[in-house]
């Protein structure tokens, strides 16, 4: 095989991009001038390898370059519907840096029965680990933690399944580098709730976050922060600060105002105050517990969101709401303005208002955001393989520190101009929607597509064998017929009626 041709061959940690390939195909049928030709196309109709709808136009070129040839040139889909049996596959959500350690959280899709103790192998700076899992359910938050005393401020690690039926979604790699932990700063009218704010904001050494005056507000105190939790009356003037925090990329947790006569921000207001009488509560029922600052722990244990008694609440009107009271309201918000995010609560840590003080709620929640602010407050580069980024960098100067040999075609860590870089398979090639074949032909109204499976190339593939043993046992028949047909030799006369004769 040609070398100069290699990298066109063999598998790719890279997505696919099926009418493109199409239209490729087209291009250089029309560009070589082929008469007839039949175009064979195979897939396991992975729905992101096709993007009916952000195709479009594509499918319109598709179908108006084959009509117009629709006599010399056929289109047949291969549609291979062989799924795995099992199957594990393994993506990142996010990297979660802390002073002395990593904590990734990854997203385990498992196709398998029952449940079952798996073992990682990991790699960190090229020293070998191990670690367990158990999986129960088909997909499971994973939250390992990586120390790192002794390791560079910089640095990568890599985490791989075992063998299964699809290599290539086994394997994930991270970079991590130096970093601190974000500011983080309390401002509330309220000392009771301005005390369990900053305690429940506490750094691993234990350092209380910081609390802002009351007063005016300064957009200089507020430029050295990333998190500002905020409760109680305000001015015009902080509304306007509080914007422009958060739309440079500040993250702001509200809580809601105590006095009746405040509604709110001219971003987000709340609904009037609400309350319980006696022993009635309100109760959360459902949130999202796969994600986010809900979500389940580490170990699969929940948030006892549901076991909190609310007696007086103020819901927020504007955002997505995260977690739902049992009437339908939202319990808690999310709001996306600029470059930051708005979470909204509904209720006060304090007794007479719920039971959010206990810690069971708040802390976790208030934590997790932390973790996620610190892990983008760290400068990581991740690219998803085949993009323009990995098609760029085999451009320039870069080393490959986990054997891979080309950041376009292949996952692994490469150091691209000096920096470290994790190279990963491109999320979208997890998912595990597929089309049937006929909803391709159906973006194809001009032409008629040959659609063939697994059976039909199997059926194909008999007859085609059936056919080749009859025309080889014609073949030998034939052969049998002309060497029994051939004239007697004559026979050679004897020595001594050749002497008589002499």
């Amino acid at each position: 095989k040609d070398p100069s041709l290699s990298r066109y061959f063999g598998p790719t940690d890279t997505a696919a991009d099926l009418p493109g390939t199409l239209i490729k195909a087209i291009e250089w049928l029309n560009d070589t001038g082929v008469g007839t030709a039949e175009i064979l196309l195979a897939s396991d109709m992975q729905a992101s390898n096709w993007e009916l709808d952000g195709n479009s136009d594509a499918f319109v070129r598709i179908n108006r370059e084959l009509k117009e040839k629709e006599d010399f040139w056929k289109l047949t889909l291969l549609q291979l519907d062989d799924t795995p049996p099992y199957n594990l596959n393994l993506a990142f959500e996010q990297v979660n840096r802390k002073p002395k350690s990593v904590e990734p959280v990854l997203n385990l899709s498992w196709k398998g029965t029952g449940s079952e103790r798996v073992l990682f192998s990991t790699n960190t700076n090229g020293k070998p680990g191990n670690l367990e899992v158990d999986l129960s359910s088909q997909s499971t938050l994973w939250r390992p933690s990586f120390q790192l005393e002794d390791e560079p401020d910089e640095g990568w690690i890599s985490i791989l399944s075992p063998d299964d039926f699809c290599l290539s979604d086994n394997v994930g790699y991270l970079i991590y580098g130096a970093t601190e932990p974000p500011k983080v700063a309390v401002r509330s009218q309220n000392p009771r709730v301005s005390l369990i704010l900053r305690s429940a904001s506490q750094t691993e050494d234990g350092d209380l976050a910081d609390s802002l005056p009351a007063g005016s507000l300064d957009l200089k105190d507020l430029g050295i922060r990333r998190i500002l939790a905020h409760q109680g009356k305000f001015d015009a003037e902080d509304d306007a600060t509080l914007q422009r925090f958060v739309n440079s990329g500040g993250t702001l947790v509200l809580f809601p105002p105590d006095s009746p006569d405040s509604s709110g921000f001219s971003f987000l207001s709340w609904e009037a105050r609400e309350e319980k009488k006696d022993d009635n509560f309100f109760y959360v029922n459902a949130w999202r517990k796969d994600s986010g600052l809900l979500a389940n722990s580490s170990d699969g244990n929940r948030l006892p969101l549901d076991k909190l008694d609310i007696r007086i609440r103020r819901v927020p009107i504007q955002g997505e709401p995260i977690a739902y009271y049992s009437d339908g309201k939202p319990f808690l918000t999310s709001l996306t303005m600029g470059k930051g995010v708005i979470y909204s609560f509904s209720t006060l840590p304090l007794d007479d208002w719920s039971g959010l003080s206990n810690g069971y709620v708040l802390v976790p929640a208030l934590q997790r955001l932390i973790e996620e602010s610190s892990s983008s407050n760290t400068f990581i580069q991740s690219w998803a393989c085949g993009g323009k980024e990995t098609r760029d960098a085999i451009l320039t100067d870069f080393e490959s520190m986990t054997g891979g040999k080309d950041p376009s075609l292949e996952a692994g860590v490469y150091r691209v101009e000096g920096r470290l870089t994790a190279v990963n398979r491109p999320r979208e090639e997890n998912e595990a929607q597929f089309l049937k074949a006929g909803m391709i032909g159906g973006k194809l109204p001009g032409i008629t597509p040959r659609i063939m499976d697994g059976e039909n190339v199997s059926e194909s593939t008999d007859r085609t064998e059936v056919w080749s043993f009859f025309l080889i046992l014609c073949l030998v028949l034939l052969l049998g017929e002309a060497f029994l047909g051939q004239p007697a030799l004559a026979s050679k006369p004897d020595a001594q009626a050749t002497s008589t004769n002499a």
